[in-house]
């Protein structure tokens, strides 16, 4: 490649910091010479120090020209041609010392500096002490800083060299640079072939293309079927189909195995035992709450008669498959965006695991903090990325080998972070999060640092505990909701605050999308607050019924392919049809109040998790159920 590319000078150097990066140090040292794009003086630092003079001569010699006669170039090497010289002949070495003569020290023959080699040849009684001269092997060579001082010189020497001018400092650019343009790359890719079915990603040296007609596409669950110890590759989103299941029934203590209506009826008797309400927050008013269990009572009442059951069958998930049992009580939980059957779960220990619903094992687990997490969530265009939100910060995590390793801990915000997502700006991946201390940070996720801090207004203060990112004519605008019921739009821009609107809840809301549709949940003071929203406007154009938890707690909802949306509401799953305001069914979950749930990318399965609890239920609708026994 031509040097004189200054995109090819570019690519080397984003090459030369992945080599650095990945601790490649030997080959990095080799690019530096083969391209001469960086001269790197630390390096020279630790030869001199070790007394490696081949090594160095051959460094430096790769980025100056020795033929030219320049005297820049000869007075640098004569400082390291001399200092080994006289080492070879100071402990007698006098067969290298001649060979030196003639392959080294010939670029001097037209100076004094030959003479004065000749001379010290034939010079039989030479003695260090005579001229003051230190080895590079005597004791003292560092411990009396004749090392340092040796360095000093020859950098003051290299950093006027003409030919080094530009190479002895490296351009400024983010860290992980290479891989953030195979993401921008793959993120392009994607766009390019919208509406399509993909195949799965498992290498980059060829571009992403649709499947043909002629092959069957992947199933979802092919990518779960793997070894467990494999790694969480990235697949693309795939139309809705039923995946073909092969759920394991677990067994009971004999081995024996539980019929399914048996294996649902003991797990609920099993979690009632180990049921605990002390990590409720706030309990609501006795008052409300005797009101709220009258509508409960009968709404349990209307699940029995409930008239559309082509619902519970089909479409919902409803027959409990698994049950996982986590090392803590679980605070958090999602499903990966691609892969149908890959859970990941928070602790309140601050432990976060990554599972195989399919196999019920656990492929990685982590424990970088020790505080509760209240939030986990994957980058949902790629999934190379997922964080986690603790009380005393965010980690996130890199998911590009096969096991998935820590990339950052993010610890700006004062109070417990609430909320994380991610999303692309300018061709940059950003990680966004909410606190109770009242602000919103965007990170840049390659290189972990804040670019900017939102705070509402004063009029407006309040923890904030949901975001949503909307992208729209190829810009983001960032929705958040706060603990008071308020709903800040804001841009990414200097004056980013674009809006302040009221929603329909008093207080605690949450805020998503569902493809075009915006949604809340918040508690009101009747205790019912679920609806959808006119984004234009900022009003609520649709209410749904049947949601009348009035505690403070968090409640976050779940949708699937903008068709269905979940809650957990006491012990019932409640789901609604986007389109109608009556609630279609309530499934009873066993535990006594439901902690989170959570839908799977396809919309086959559904976990849930309880207050307290360190079980996991994984619920399948009847299409997967179907899918599996043919």
């Amino acid at each position: 490649m031509s040097r004189n590319s200054s995109l090819e000078k570019d690519i080397q150097l984003i090459v030369l910091q992945y080599l650095r990066e990945s601790n490649f140090l030997k080959s990095a040292s080799l690019l530096e010479q083969e391209s001469a794009v960086h001269f790197d003086l630390k390096q020279i630092q630790e030869k001199v120090f070790a007394g490696a003079w081949d090594a160095i001569d051959s460094y430096i010699c790769s980025f100056l020209n020795k033929d030219t006669g320049n005297h820049q170039t000869l007075s640098i090497l004569w400082k390291i041609r001399k200092q080994k010289f006289i080492e070879l002949l100071i402990s007698q070495n006098y067969t290298e010392a001649r060979n030196m003569m003639i392959q080294d020290m010939g670029i001097f023959k037209s100076t004094d500096r030959y003479d004065i080699c000749l001379k010290l040849m034939v010079d039989e009684n030479l003695n260090s002490k005579d001229f003051d001269f230190v080895s590079s092997k005597d004791s003292n060579w560092l411990q009396d800083g004749h090392a340092q001082t040796f360095f000093t010189k020859l950098e003051k020497d290299l950093k006027s060299h003409p030919d080094l001018q530009n190479k002895i400092v490296l351009p400024t650019f983010e860290d992980h640079r290479l891989r953030t343009l195979i993401n921008q790359g793959l993120t392009w890719q994607w766009k390019q072939h919208n509406n399509q079915q993909l195949s799965e990603i498992t290498s980059l040296l060829h571009d992403i293309k649709p499947t043909t007609n002629n092959s069957r596409p992947q199933s979802p669950s092919h990518a779960v079927h793997r070894d467990p110890r494999s790694p969480l590759r990235l697949s693309t989103p795939s139309a809705p189909r039923s995946p073909e299941l092969t759920f394991e029934i677990p067994s009971s203590e004999s081995g024996e195995s539980l019929p399914r209506h048996r294996l649902v009826k003991d797990a609920s008797k099993k979690i009632d035992k180990r049921e605990s309400l002390s990590n409720l927050r706030e309990q609501p008013p006795q008052k409300k709450l005797r009101a709220i269990e009258k509508k409960d009572v009968a709404l349990q009442a209307s699940l029995k008669s409930i008239s559309n059951e082509d619902y519970k069958k089909k479409d919902l998930p409803s027959t409990l498959v698994r049950i996982l049992t986590a090392p803590t009580d679980v605070s958090a939980i999602t499903f990966h965006p691609k892969l149908p059957y890959i859970l990941l779960v928070g602790h309140v220990d601050g432990q976060l695991n990554v599972w195989d619903v399919n196999k019920g094992v656990a492929l990685h687990s982590f424990k970088d903090e020790s505080s509760c997490i209240n939030r986990v969530n994957y980058h949902t265009d790629t999934a190379m990325w997922f964080a986690s939100a603790h009380v005393n910060g965010i980690v996130l995590y890199s998911n590009f080998t096969e096991t998935p390793k820590k990339h950052a801990f993010l610890n700006l915000h004062t109070e417990q972070v609430y909320d994380v997502v991610f999303t692309m700006f300018n061709t940059m991946l950003l990680l966004i999060s909410c606190s109770a201390d009242k602000s919103i940070y965007v990170w840049n996720v390659i290189g972990g640092e804040a670019l900017f801090k939102f705070a509402p207004p004063e009029a407006n203060l309040s923890p904030i505990v949901s975001l949503c990112v909307r992208i729209k004519d190829n810009a983001p605008f960032l929705w958040s909701s706060a603990m008071n019921g308020d709903v800040i739009i804001w841009v990414f821009h200097e004056n980013p605050l674009r809006a302040v609107l009221k929603s329909p809840g008093v207080w605690s809301t949450c805020i998503d999308y569902s493809g075009d549709r915006l949604l809340t949940c918040g508690i009101g003071e009747e205790g019912e607050n679920l609806a959808e929203w006119d984004e234009t406007t900022g009003q609520s154009i649709r209410s749904y019924k049947g949601f009348f938890n009035i505690s403070k707690a968090l409640i976050r909802f779940s949708t699937t392919h903008h068709k269905f949306m979940m809650i957990g509401d006491g012990n019932l799953v409640k789901y609604w049809s986007l389109d109608h305001e009556s609630m279609v069914y309530g499934l009873d979950s066993g535990f006594s109040l439901i902690k989170a749930t959570a839908f799977n990318c396809t919309g086959h399965l559904i976990a849930v998790t309880g207050n307290g609890q360190s079980l996991i239920k994984i619920y399948s609708n009847q299409e997967a159920l179907e899918g599996d026994r043919a």
